[in-house]
């Protein structure tokens, strides 16, 4: 249950190994999280910045770029050739006037081998017209066009991905021990009903989790496990950007200033789209109480105070809204955050709840969900093709931030909600 990175990534794996499966999706393939995101596959850098070492979360991931690129080639569990490597390279620069705090940051970074400092022509496009006081390393974390990656994996098991024609309800059925029995659509109007019937339900939904445990519910007879916690970000898209950019600026936190990202503008100006995150999308500098214009004039400030060379006054620029749903850590720690994949599952039960945390992870959650699966006693039982019930249709794949969102329309029809775009002349900065 689930059509984003998590759940491809692990319906390829369980196909594999034999299992028979069928990956269902309310929207479009990628829809929320994973087209959403920045398309890094971190190694884990940015989270040794603030605390001048490796943490725990940064051992957790730092094996993860070697695990992607190795499908990249083609020579992974899963193939991605056909995903696009947008860069191979993340880069991390300094805001003009922070040489004092260089010697912390470049004698953390100097002892990593996956990073190191560059100059003149070797630094991105975007970034030589900095000033001396600026800068700039290399980290060998690629950035992957994201909706190319769910094309790949839709090549390969699209067939065994699907999305009700439209929804009406959405229900379980459960057997006297309280574990699922099928899993039903009644779609609207005339589009009919169906049902499933599995073994096991995986949930991988992300945000869309906290909807399916109260229809799944606990599985089994144990407890009903945690609701996932949900972190939101106010995103900035920048259509019509100087050029390429996939860089990090960086200060004394571990979270960075700006997280700029880029893809070719494909269905508009024919330029580069910055899609900008980082701490000026987030909760703690204020960005969920903005609205659009103030998200707007907030990032162009940050943008004019970190990246002062650039002249981004011809671009169009719009925000986008979108919730990081994780699960909850089994040890709080200060941020609270979990420092790599999590599976809640009821004892007893047939039904697991999962979150990547990160989208450079599915490859680790498909894994555990694996052995989730062996420990419940279920077993492969051929690979072949499950026969989806009429009220379902092959699921698409969702459009890029910049080029609309998907939603359910108010008669329960999956539809594109267009983008509204702004020009940079009409912000204010202050």
């Amino acid at each position: 249950m689930g059509g984003g990175i998590a759940g491809l990534w692990t319906l390829a794996r369980l196909r594999a190994m034999g299992y028979r499966c069928l990956l269902l999706e309310q929207l479009a393939l990628g829809a929320g999280q994973t087209i959403a995101s920045q398309g890094i596959i971190h190694g884990g850098v940015k989270y040794a910045l603030g605390s001048g070492g490796a943490t725990d979360a940064s051992k957790a991931i730092a094996q993860m770029p070697g695990v992607w690129r190795a499908c990249l080639e083609g020579h992974g569990e899963v193939d991605l050739r056909k995903a696009r490597v947008l860069s191979e390279h993340q880069y991390l620069w300094t805001a003009p006037g922070l040489s004092g705090m260089l010697g912390g940051l470049g004698a953390t970074l100097a002892m990593r081998a996956d990073c190191r400092g560059v100059d003149g022509v070797r630094r991105p496009t975007v970034l030589r017209g900095a000033p001396r006081s600026v800068s700039v390393y290399e980290v060998d974390e690629p950035v992957l066009d994201a909706r190319s990656v769910v094309e790949a994996f839709a090549k390969e098991h699209g067939a065994w991905c699907v999305r009700p024609r439209g929804i009406k309800r959405l229900g379980c059925s459960h057997r006297a021990d309280g574990t699922v029995e099928s899993v039903w659509v009644h779609g609207p109007g005339d589009t009919g009903e169906g049902a499933v019937f599995p073994k096991a339900v995986v949930c991988v939904a992300g945000e869309g989790n906290a909807v399916l445990r109260s229809i799944a519910g606990n599985g089994g007879r144990g407890a009903l496990p945690d609701k996932p916690q949900v972190r939101p970000l106010h995103m900035v898209m920048v259509r019509g950007a100087p050029g390429p950019m996939f860089a990090h600026c960086v200060g004394a936190s571990t979270l960075p200033r700006l997280t700029i990202t880029s893809a070719p503008d494909e269905r508009g100006s024919g330029g580069w789209v910055w899609y900008v995150g980082g701490a000026i999308a987030e909760p703690e500098s204020g960005a969920i109480e903005r609205d659009e214009a103030a998200q707007i004039s907030a990032t162009l400030r940050v943008m004019h105070e970190v990246l002062g060379w650039v002249d981004v006054r011809g671009c169009e620029l719009a925000t986008c809204r979108w919730n990081r749903a994780e699960g909850v850590p089994s040890v709080q720690t200060r941020v609270a955050r979990p420092e790599g994949p999590t599976i809640s599952r009821a004892e007893g039960g047939n039904v697991m709840y999962a979150w990547p945390t990160k989208l450079a992870f599915a490859p680790l959650l498909a894994e555990r969900v694996s052995e989730q699966l062996s420990s419940m006693g279920v077993t492969p039982s051929g690979a072949g093709g499950v026969e989806a019930p009429s009220v379902f249709e092959p699921a698409p794949i969702a459009p890029r931030p910049w080029e609309g969102r998907m939603v359910v329309s108010k008669d329960g029809f999956p539809t594109i909600q267009e983008v509204t775009w702004n020009s940079a002349r009409s912000a204010t900065l202050d």
